[in-house]
C-alpha cells in the first residue's frame, strides 16, 4: 500500500534537475576519486590471507605511526616476513610498500577524516552522538570515493534498458531492496522485490537476458542473497551488486560492482551501520534514472502525488 511517508523527488524539482542535467557540461563539481587507502584495506579484509590479516589489524590500528615505518618495522611489528608485507600490499592494490604509504599518508591529511575512536562504554550521550554522527559522514566520504564512476553509469544504462528489474535483499538488507523497489517502481521502472528468500529465488527464474538483478548485502556473502542472483546470472540476467567488500563471493560474480566503505565501531552491527551508505547509492540511481527518464519520470511521480493527495 501507498503512503504518503514515502519521500519523492518533487515534480517541480525533477523538472529542476532534467533542466540542469542539459547544461552540466558548462559547470560540474569536482570530485577526487582515489580510492581510501584504509576504505580499500578494510573492504579486501575477509579476503587476506591470516598473515595479511596481521598487517592489515596493524595499520587499521594506527595508520599515524605506519607511515613513518620502514617495511621491516611493520613486518616485526605484524609478527611476519618483509615479503608477505609487499603481499599483503599488491592485495590490497598497491604495488608495493612505499605506494601504499603515500596513499596512506593522504588519506591521514584528507580535509574530511571525522573519526578513528570506537565508541567507549564510559562516553556521554553527546560524545556517542558525535562519534556515531561523525562514522556515518566518514562512511559516506569514503563511499563517495569507493564507488567507481564507470561502475555507477554502466549500473544506470542497465537499469534504463531492463525489461524487468529484481531487487534482493534480506536481513537488515531488506528494507534497502524494499525501499528501492518502491522508488524505481514509482518512476514506471518494471520491477519486482520480495523480502522472502524463496519467493526471490521463484523471481529470479523468470529472469532473462535484457533483465537486471540488483543484490544488497554488507557482507557479500549471503547465501539466500547469492542463490536468486546466480540464478539470474545463470538466466543471462545482468547483476549489480551493492557490497562492502571488493572481493566478496558477491562482488566476484557481479556485472557491475557498487562499493560501500563503512569502519565498523563498537556497539554498532555491522550490516545496520552500512544502510546510510547502501541508501545512497540507491538514491544515486534514482536520481540519475529519474534525470535521464524525464517527462516520464515527471508524469509517473506528479500522476502519485496526485493521487496520493
Amino acid at each position: 500500500m501507498l503512503t504518503k511517508e514515502f519521500c519523492f523527488i518533487s515534480q517541480g524539482h525533477l523538472m529542476s534537475l532534467t533542466k540542469r542535467s542539459m547544461n552540466m557540461s558548462k559547470a560540474s563539481i569536482r570530485v577526487d576519486k582515489e580510492e581510501p587507502c584504509l576504505a580499500k584495506i578494510r573492504s579486501a579484509y575477509p579476503s587476506l590471507f591470516s598473515a595479511e590479516k596481521k598487517i592489515a589489524d596493524v595499520i587499521l590500528e594506527k595508520p599515524e605511526e605506519i607511515i613513518h615505518l620502514p617495511v621491516k618495522d611493520i613486518a616485526r611489528r605484524s609478527g611476519v616476513a618483509e615479503s608477505t608485507v609487499v603481499r599483503f600490499c599488491r592485495s590490497v592494490g598497491y604495488r608495493g610498500y612505499g605506494k601504499l604509504k603515500i596513499s596512506l599518508a593522504q588519506d591521514l591529511v584528507s580535509q574530511v577524516q571525522y573519526i578513528h575512536q570506537d565508541i567507549q562504554s564510559r562516553d556521554g550521550s553527546a560524545e556517542v552522538t558525535k562519534k556515531v554522527f561523525h562514522a556515518n559522514i566518514q562512511g559516506l566520504h569514503d563511499t563517495l570515493k569507493m564507488v567507481d564512476d564507470t561502475e555507477m553509469d554502466k549500473a544506470v544504462q542497465a537499469l534504463l534498458k531492463a525489461k524487468k528489474v529484481l531487487f534482493c535483499g534480506v536481513g537488515t538488507s531488506a528494507p534497502i531492496a524494499e525501499e528501492a523497489f518502491h522508488r524505481f517502481l514509482y518512476l514506471g521502472v518494471p520491477c519486482v522485490s520480495s523480502g522472502d528468500p524463496h519467493l526471490q529465488i521463484g523471481l529470479a527464474l523468470s529472469l532473462k537476458r535484457g533483465d537486471v538483478a540488483l543484490g544488497v548485502s554488507h557482507s557479500g556473502s549471503t547465501e539466500d542473497t547469492l542463490k536468486p542472483l546466480r540464478l539470474a546470472k545463470e538466466n543471462g540476467a545482468t547483476i549489480i551488486c551493492i557490497t562492502n567488500y571488493i572481493n566478496s563471493p558477491m562482488a566476484k560474480f557481479a556485472d557491475i560492482k557498487l562499493i560501500t566503505s563503512f569502519r565498523e565501531i563498537i556497539f554498532r552491527v555491522a550490516a545496520m551501520a552500512a544502510r546510510v551508505a547502501q541508501l545512497s547509492i540507491i538514491e544515486a540511481l534514482y536520481v540519475n534514472l529519474a534525470i535521464r527518464m524525464k517527462e516520464k519520470a515527471v508524469y509517473n511521480i506528479g500522476k502519485l502525488e496526485e493521487l496520493l493527495r
